[in-house]
């Protein structure tokens, strides 16, 4: 079951995987706001944690750490963002995640086609097959945001949903505004969940 206010598209089987892994892969191009949604996430369990507004291109990798509701086996999620200026080698951390969280900027047509493209050609790698692919538009509070079904059209999301090997869901976010974060985290837990339940091979 999809968590809510996630348009969950499509489910598969996928491996077991060691507590010790980082679980989420967090990509996109320059600017898509990333490093913000990324502290939206942490400030949710810490709301004396001012969320300054003001990003700067990442130009290397960067692990961050996001409190989530305790439970039994966890209480964090491990999230590494990579910067877009390092898309030719973002390969090299496919394997380590569980999962991906791929964002997206709604309010620039020619950047979400470039971006999907960069999607399109991860998805089938090796190191990502049956792995979880969360796709988070994001700017929907700007004025000038695409409609979401220009934007659907643009990024060719039938075809991205058919190349996903594992399941895969699409939010509508407001890393600015803080729109939907809490929709992000519930699925970045609810996919740590999953991959440690260890599901039988199909």
């Amino acid at each position: 079951m999809a968590c809510c206010g996630v348009q969950n598209l499509k489910h598969n089987k996928v491996r077991d995987y060691d507590d010790d892994e980082l679980d989420v892969l967090i990509i996109g191009l320059e600017g898509a706001g990333k490093t913000l949604l990324i502290r939206r996430l942490q400030s949710l369990h810490n709301p004396s944690r001012k969320v300054n507004p003001q990003t700067f291109p990442t130009s290397g990798t960067e692990t961050n750490e996001i409190a989530c509701q305790p439970h039994p086996r966890f209480s964090k999620i491990w999230a590494r963002e990579v910067g877009g200026c390092m898309a030719p080698i973002w390969y090299k951390y496919y394997e380590e995640c569980r999962s991906v969280l791929f964002v997206i900027d709604a309010t620039n047509g020619q950047a979400a086609q470039a971006a999907a493209g960069q999607l399109q050609a991860l998805l089938p790698h090796e190191s990502l097959k049956g792995k979880p692919c969360l796709l988070v538009l994001n700017k929907i509070d700007a004025t000038n945001a695409l409609p979401r079904s220009e934007l659907d059209s643009l990024i060719g999301l039938p075809k991205l949903m058919d190349t996903c090997t594992g399941r895969f869901d699409v939010l509508e976010v407001s890393a600015l505004e803080g729109k939907n974060d809490w929709a992000v985290l519930a699925w970045l837990v609810e996919s740590k969940l999953s991959r440690q339940s260890k599901p039988q091979p199909s």
